[in-house]
């Protein structure tokens, strides 16, 4: 991860902090709303669908969406207004940007992701932090981001892409179709915590209570499932689809190519049905006819769309000889065993000689822990191996490609592998991942 220092006509920071405090004073105003009006006293449920705890629902339900929005929608483009010429330094430590009379130091740990939006007029690289704060830096090229990228670790071929997709209402929904949704649910609600207010009084039997609560507990996990937006991990070795209580990696090798439309970027699978990654809400029918022909398309389509490109390249380039590297291999030795192996391989120890007649040296060995196309247990020797060098460098690629690992199993034993905690688990839950994705 090397130093840069860059002037930039125009940097901005997008804070997340007023979206959000929009949203959690939306959502706790309704909140006092409803409970204010929860009182037997005022009457029938059926009297009461116009009455200001209805509304208070309402404004539950559009205080979730703001959240939801908040934490899990696209990164906010900067106003104009808050656009000022910058210098930025990367260093090891940090990024720093100074703006004439402002200067904000970001320690590199509080970054968690970056992309590059070249779906505008202008170019502009953007540095995530935790948080959902966003730094946009406007650069001349796109090499000039990809530098950028590459000096803060937050490159393809470094780090982990993380995007939002829609939800799966959102996917499947037409906008009609969504608002007639969201007034079932709504008035759903208010049925049910009213009926349930009355009819679940102490004298209920408790299988009847039982039953409701596992009815609720059904009504609330299918619309987690629907209205919770679900998120794409695009690495080095693949993508990995995450929504609620459900994964899915997709290993490059099942990847024939990827294409975008207006709905989003798809995945076209080898032998199979493609993958859609759903970045835009679907529309209606008369929407999607009085689109022009030739519309560009959105920004988060754009953005995923080179992501993966770009991740796929550094795929392709990082395919090694893999047959010299045997030695390697477990072969059914006792984890801790095989560890002191490969770290007598990586010292240069007596007992190695087997690697060094397969002339097997240290940058073979690192090309191997970063080839997405060898088996998790060669790349997770590699990683044992090289976190025992001496060498610093060395060690920190074990990070870096942990980082840039899609497969949440295989990233999880390259850490444990970095921190020399790796254990026999770890390795056989890496290798049953792959063997699933592989199916």
């Amino acid at each position: 991860m090397s130093a840069l220092r860059i002037r930039s006509s125009a940097v901005a920071v997008v804070r997340a902090g007023p979206r959000r405090l929009a949203g959690w004073l939306l959502l706790a105003a309704s909140a006092a709303a409803v409970l204010v009006n929860l009182n037997p006293a005022l009457g029938e449920a059926s009297r009461r669908v116009f009455t200001p705890d209805v509304w208070g629902v309402y404004g539950l339900v559009l205080g979730v969406a703001c959240l939801l929005n908040a934490y899990f929608g696209p990164d906010r483009a900067p106003r104009r207004s808050e656009l000022l010429a910058a210098t930025l330094e990367i260093d090891a430590d940090a990024v720093t940007l100074d703006r004439g009379n402002q200067r904000e130091r970001v320690p590199r740990q509080k970054l968690e992701g970056g992309y590059l939006d070249v779906s505008r007029d202008e170019r502009w690289a953007v540095l995530r932090r935790r948080g959902a704060d966003a730094v946009w830096i406007r650069v001349r090229d796109v090499d000039e981001g990809r530098a950028l990228l590459r000096a803060a670790g937050l490159a393809a071929e470094q780090h982990v892409f993380r995007t939002y997709l829609v939800s799966v209402a959102e996917e499947i929904l037409t906008p009609g179709a969504r608002l007639a949704a969201w007034l079932v649910v709504t008035y759903g609600a208010v049925a049910l915590c009213w009926s349930g207010s009355r009819g679940l009084g102490s004298d209920a039997h408790p299988a009847v209570i039982a039953a409701a609560i596992g009815l609720a507990c059904m009504v609330v996990y299918a619309v987690l499932k629907l209205a919770l937006p679900r998120a794409a991990l695009v690495g080095t070795d693949g993508v990995a689809l995450k929504s609620f209580r459900a994964r899915r990696f997709i290993p490059y090798a099942d990847i024939a190519a990827v294409r975008a439309d207006g709905r989003g970027v798809w995945l076209e699978r080898r032998g199979g049905q493609p993958v859609l990654l759903a970045t835009v809400p679907r529309l209606s029918r008369r929407l999607l006819q009085s689109a022009p022909s030739g519309a560009r398309l959105g920004a988060a389509t754009e953005v995923l769309l080179a992501r993966l490109n770009e991740a796929m390249a550094v795929a392709e380039r990082s395919d090694v000889s893999a047959a010299r590297f045997a030695e390697l291999d477990r072969r059914g030795r006792p984890i801790d065993t095989w560890r002191r192996a490969l770290e007598r391989l990586a010292r240069g120890a007596p007992g190695a000689a087997d690697y060094r007649r397969a002339d097997v040296t240290a940058d073979d060995i690192a090309r191997m822990l970063d080839d997405v196309t060898a088996l998790p247990e060669r790349r997770i020797a590699a990683a044992i191996a090289l976190a025992a060098s001496d060498d610093p460098a060395l060690r920190g690629r074990v990070r870096i490609a942990a980082g840039a690992c899609a497969n949440e199993a295989l990233r999880h034993a390259l850490e444990k592998a970095a921190e020399g905690e790796l254990e026999a688990a770890d390795v056989e839950l890496a290798e049953r991942a792959h063997a699933r994705a592989a199916r």
